[in-house]
């Protein structure tokens, strides 16, 4: 999907207005993430797939026979 299909109005902005915009909407996603990021880590932790059972072998373990 396009970038544009999801905004498919968008109005013509100066080169400083298109700037300020997306300077406004930066520090917005920085601060909302600031603020919620225990809720959005929580989520991802709880939502994310259980890590696998498997482990890398201990190389340094004495008992290898050989």
């Amino acid at each position: 999907m396009n970038q544009l299909d999801l905004f498919p109005i968008l109005p013509e902005l100066s080169d400083e207005a298109a700037h300020a915009l997306s300077e406004f909407l930066h520090e917005l996603a920085l601060t909302f993430e600031s603020h919620y990021a225990g809720q959005i880590r929580r989520y991802l932790y709880e939502h994310s797939a259980p890590p696998n059972a498997l482990t890398a072998p201990d190389w340094d373990d004495d008992r290898t026979p050989f």
